[in-house]
Formats: structure tokens, sequence, C-alpha cells
């Protein structure tokens, strides 16, 4: 039988503030690497960033931040396989970070887990929070996935989804014209073509993509007018 407890209960109630201080501090410091990190991250100095990344996990082994921007850079660096355990910690800690499912898609496309990057790119799509580039950028990582996986028409609509964010952007038309292209939707492959060739100040890189493909649907391509010489022709 235990006479006076209150020893014990004060010796308890020292050690649980004693270990939430511990605890607090550690996460302190975490978070003071995980500030380090982000800023030799800044300066591309990837070795930099990785040590403090490395050390804020090891002071707060659930700082999903610090896992997603360890995950960003092995992705960064072409590790996609290394990238994954870490861009997964970060969603599991916080389901909210987007870009982790945005970086996962993307090694997990390039490792041809193609499903599950599909998956993961919708998730970024769907909560619209990015910028317009950004969903562009998911748009079309997804419509290669789902092109590969043979879905075909869930493809072409991502590609006509990225016509529509960006219309000025005569790439999106090229990849839709050679998505129809390959599925033998001759007549829309062609209109794609032809409008951007039809674009001002063509990049001579993209015409060369664009006319051999029209050429060999059947269709004369003119040569382009030299700009000169069309300044002459208006005087």
């Amino acid at each position: 039988m235990i006479r006076n407890s209150r020893p014990l209960v004060i010796a308890v109630a020292v050690f649980a503030v004693a270990h939430l201080t511990s605890c607090s501090s550690a996460n302190e410091e975490s978070d003071v690497e995980y500030a380090l990190g982000n800023e030799a991250l800044a300066t591309l100095d990837f070795q930099q960033a990785l040590l403090h990344y490395n050390e804020a996990i090891r002071l707060n082994p659930e700082h999903a931040g610090a896992h997603l921007k360890r995950g960003q850079i092995r992705w960064q660096s072409n590790q996609y396989d290394a990238s994954l355990p870490d861009l997964t910690r970060a969603i599991e800690l916080d389901s909210t970070l987007t870009w982790a499912y945005f970086f996962r898609g993307v090694s997990l496309a390039t490792l041809d887990r193609l499903e599950e990057s599909v998956d993961d790119f919708g998730r970024v799509i769907d909560r619209e929070e990015f910028e317009t580039g950004d969903i562009v950028r998911a748009l079309t990582w997804r419509s290669i996935a789902l092109f590969k996986l043979g879905r075909i028409d869930e493809s072409i609509s991502d590609l006509n989804a990225r016509v529509d964010l960006e219309p000025g952007q005569v790439i999106h038309r090229i990849d839709r014209g050679g998505a129809y292209q390959s599925v033998g939707e001759t007549e829309k492959a062609i209109d794609d073509y032809l409008h951007v060739l039809e674009e001002e100040n063509l990049d001579s890189e993209l015409r060369e993509i664009v006319a051999p493909r029209l050429t060999s649907l059947g269709v004369d391509v003119p040569e382009p007018v030299a700009a000169d010489s069309a300044s002459s022709a208006s005087d």
C-alpha cells in the first residue's frame, strides 16, 4: 500500500513537463533546419539543402514539409524511386500538400506506374490550387499516362483542357494534333496543325515538327514567307 503518493505524482508531472519542453525545443530546432534548407534550395544548392532537411527530419520525424522538400530534391535529381518514400510520408502527415502529389505523380509516371500517377495528378488538377501553368503541367503528364494506358478519350480531354487554359501556346495544339493523328482522327489533326502554321512569328523548330506531319497526311505545306520579303511586298 502506498501511503504517500504525492512525491510520485510530482515526479511524473516534472517528467511530463520536461518531455514536453524537450519535444517543443526539438520541433523548434527542426523548423530552423527546415528554413535553412529552403534557403539553400532557393539557390539550387541541393547538397546543402539535403543536409538541413535530413537534420530537420531527425529532430522531428513528423515534419511534413521537410519530407516534401527532401523528396522534391531527389525528384529533381532524377532519383525517382528514392523520392517516393518521402513524398508518400509527406502526404500521410499532411494530405493538403498538393505539390507532394505532383512530384510523386511524375515519379510514378516516369517509373511506368501509370495508374497510380493518374490518381495523383487527378488530386492536383481537381484541387485547382495551382497557377494555370502548373495545372497545365499536371494535365500534360496525366494525358501522357492516360494515352499509354489506352484511355484515349480521357487523354484527349486533358489535351483539350490544355488548349482551353492556354490558347496561345501552340505546343498544346501540336500535342493534341499528334494524339488525333495517332488514333486516325486525321481531319482534327490537320485542323490543329494548320492552326499552328497560321501563328505569326512561329518558331522555326515548331514549324519543322508540324510541316512533315501535314505532308504525311497529304496536305501541301507552303514555304514560310521571309519577314523582309513580306515587308517589300507591302511597300
